[in-house]
Protein backbone atom coordinates (compact mmCIF):
# COMPACT_ATOMS: atom_id res chain seq x y z
CA UNK A 1 0.00 0.00 0.00
CA UNK A 2 3.03 2.34 0.10
CA UNK A 3 2.62 3.36 -3.55
CA UNK A 4 -1.08 4.19 -3.15
CA UNK A 5 -1.97 7.82 -2.39
CA UNK A 6 -3.27 8.29 1.15
CA UNK A 7 -6.47 9.95 -0.05
CA UNK A 8 -7.26 6.84 -2.11
CA UNK A 9 -6.68 4.62 0.93
CA UNK A 10 -9.08 6.74 3.00
CA UNK A 11 -11.73 6.66 0.25
CA UNK A 12 -11.31 2.89 -0.11
CA UNK A 13 -11.65 2.36 3.63
CA UNK A 14 -14.77 4.54 3.77
CA UNK A 15 -16.39 2.67 0.87
CA UNK A 16 -15.53 -0.77 2.28
CA UNK A 17 -16.75 0.06 5.79
CA UNK A 18 -19.97 1.55 4.40
CA UNK A 19 -20.61 -1.59 2.35
CA UNK A 20 -19.84 -3.96 5.23
CA UNK A 21 -22.02 -2.01 7.65
CA UNK A 22 -24.99 -2.73 5.40
CA UNK A 23 -24.63 -6.42 6.30
CA UNK A 24 -23.27 -6.28 9.86
CA UNK A 25 -24.05 -4.17 12.88
CA UNK A 26 -22.09 -0.95 13.14
CA UNK A 27 -20.46 -2.03 16.40
CA UNK A 28 -19.36 -5.39 14.99
CA UNK A 29 -17.97 -3.76 11.86
CA UNK A 30 -15.89 -1.27 13.81
CA UNK A 31 -14.74 -3.85 16.36
CA UNK A 32 -13.47 -6.04 13.52
CA UNK A 33 -11.87 -3.32 11.41
CA UNK A 34 -10.33 -0.75 13.77
CA UNK A 35 -7.35 -2.91 14.85
CA UNK A 36 -6.60 -3.64 11.19
CA UNK A 37 -6.88 0.03 10.28
CA UNK A 38 -4.59 1.05 13.14
CA UNK A 39 -1.93 -1.28 11.75
CA UNK A 40 -2.53 0.07 8.25
CA UNK A 41 -2.01 3.64 9.48
CA UNK A 42 1.20 2.62 11.21
CA UNK A 43 2.45 0.91 8.07
CA UNK A 44 1.64 3.93 5.93
CA UNK A 45 3.22 6.34 8.41
CA UNK A 46 0.13 8.51 8.84
CA UNK A 47 -1.82 9.57 11.91
CA UNK A 48 -4.18 6.71 12.91
CA UNK A 49 -7.07 9.18 13.30
CA UNK A 50 -6.86 9.91 9.56
CA UNK A 51 -8.14 6.41 8.81
CA UNK A 52 -9.91 5.33 11.99
CA UNK A 53 -12.28 8.28 12.56
CA UNK A 54 -13.64 8.27 8.98
CA UNK A 55 -14.09 4.51 9.25
CA UNK A 56 -16.18 4.99 12.37
CA UNK A 57 -18.27 7.65 10.69
CA UNK A 58 -18.69 5.48 7.59
CA UNK A 59 -20.07 2.64 9.71
CA UNK A 60 -22.96 4.90 10.61
CA UNK A 61 -23.90 5.28 6.93
CA UNK A 62 -26.10 2.20 6.77
CA UNK A 63 -29.04 3.39 4.72
CA UNK A 64 -29.69 0.70 2.10
CA UNK A 65 -30.85 -2.51 3.72
CA UNK A 66 -33.71 -3.04 6.19
CA UNK A 67 -31.48 -4.98 8.59
CA UNK A 68 -28.61 -2.47 8.51
CA UNK A 69 -29.96 -0.46 11.44
CA UNK A 70 -33.01 -0.43 13.71
CA UNK A 71 -34.21 2.78 12.06
CA UNK A 72 -34.22 1.09 8.66
CA UNK A 73 -36.09 -1.89 10.07
CA UNK A 74 -38.76 0.38 11.53
CA UNK A 75 -39.19 2.23 8.23
CA UNK A 76 -39.35 -1.05 6.31
CA UNK A 77 -41.78 -2.52 8.83
CA UNK A 78 -44.40 0.10 8.02
CA UNK A 79 -45.00 -1.64 4.70
CA UNK A 80 -44.86 1.57 2.68
CA UNK A 81 -41.27 0.95 1.53
CA UNK A 82 -39.91 -1.97 -0.41
CA UNK A 83 -36.34 -3.20 -0.43
CA UNK A 84 -35.85 -1.72 -3.90
CA UNK A 85 -36.95 1.70 -2.66
CA UNK A 86 -34.54 1.51 0.26
CA UNK A 87 -31.63 0.39 -1.93
CA UNK A 88 -32.16 3.17 -4.49
CA UNK A 89 -32.41 5.96 -1.95
CA UNK A 90 -29.87 4.40 0.40
CA UNK A 91 -27.25 4.14 -2.33
CA UNK A 92 -27.57 7.86 -2.97
CA UNK A 93 -27.25 8.62 0.73
CA UNK A 94 -24.27 6.27 1.04
CA UNK A 95 -22.46 7.98 -1.84
CA UNK A 96 -23.04 11.42 -0.36
CA UNK A 97 -21.97 10.14 3.06
CA UNK A 98 -18.79 8.61 1.65
CA UNK A 99 -17.79 11.82 -0.13
CA UNK A 100 -18.51 14.00 2.91
CA UNK A 101 -16.68 11.61 5.25
CA UNK A 102 -13.63 11.37 2.98
CA UNK A 103 -13.43 15.16 2.69
CA UNK A 104 -13.90 15.56 6.43
CA UNK A 105 -10.99 13.14 7.01
CA UNK A 106 -8.52 15.62 5.55
CA UNK A 107 -10.08 18.98 6.35
CA UNK A 108 -12.60 18.98 9.20
CA UNK A 109 -11.44 16.20 11.54
CA UNK A 110 -7.76 17.33 11.73
CA UNK A 111 -8.88 20.91 12.41
CA UNK A 112 -11.28 19.85 15.17
CA UNK A 113 -8.96 17.27 16.77
CA UNK A 114 -5.86 19.44 16.19
CA UNK A 115 -3.50 16.96 14.53
CA UNK A 116 -1.44 16.71 11.34
CA UNK A 117 -2.98 13.87 9.32
CA UNK A 118 0.23 12.96 7.50
CA UNK A 119 2.47 12.84 10.59
CA UNK A 120 2.12 9.94 13.03
CA UNK A 121 2.13 10.97 16.70
CA UNK A 122 4.84 9.79 19.08
CA UNK A 123 2.46 7.33 20.78
CA UNK A 124 1.73 5.61 17.46
CA UNK A 125 5.32 5.18 16.29
CA UNK A 126 7.12 1.88 16.68
CA UNK A 127 9.45 1.71 19.68
CA UNK A 128 13.11 1.05 18.93
CA UNK A 129 14.77 -1.47 21.28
Amino acid sequence: MHGVPVWLVVVGVVVIITAVSEMMSNSATITAFLPILAGLAGGLGVHPFLIMIPARLAASCAFMMPGASPNNAIAFGTGTLGVGDMVRQGLRLNLVGAVVTALAAFYLIPAVKNFDPLTPPAWAQAKQP
